[in-house]
């Protein structure tokens, strides 16, 4: 649930929290619309994927896991872009990629992006 003084000062908005993610919409004194868009699973996953896309300057890319049946969004806190960027683009050439990942899901508990905060290595049995 959104902070009440945000509910309250504000008309509309986004607000993403390291939990969730919230949109509402207000009308007079009364919030009349609060949706809770995706959620943050709360335990880091260990997760084998395949890189495909990586923007080095924002951070974000894509990837292919056997998770989701097309390719989902990733994202690389910035506190960690500088010391993981070598390891991101050199998983693009690889063919698998062993991640520590955070899920964000949607309402539907089904992933819909990726927040990458370590690469492990590759575990002899797959």
């Amino acid at each position: 649930m959104l902070p009440g003084w945000l509910r309250n000062t504000t008309r509309q908005g986004i607000l993403a929290t390291p939990d969730s993610t919230y949109e509402w919409r207000r009308k007079g004194e009364h919030v009349t619309h609060e949706i809770e868009l995706a959620r943050v699973d709360k335990d880091i996953t260990p997760l084998l994927v395949d890189i495909v896309q990586y923007n080095k300057e924002t951070g974000w890319g894509k990837l292919r896991t056997k998770i989701s049946n097309h390719p989902l969004s990733f994202s690389v806190p910035s506190d960690r872009k500088s010391s993981m960027q070598k390891q991101l683009l050199d998983a693009m050439d690889a063919n698998e990629t062993y991640i520590q990942t955070y899920i964000v899901r949607d309402k539907a508990n089904e992933p819909i992006r990726f927040i990458i905060v370590g690469i492990l290595e590759l575990p002899d049995e797959l």
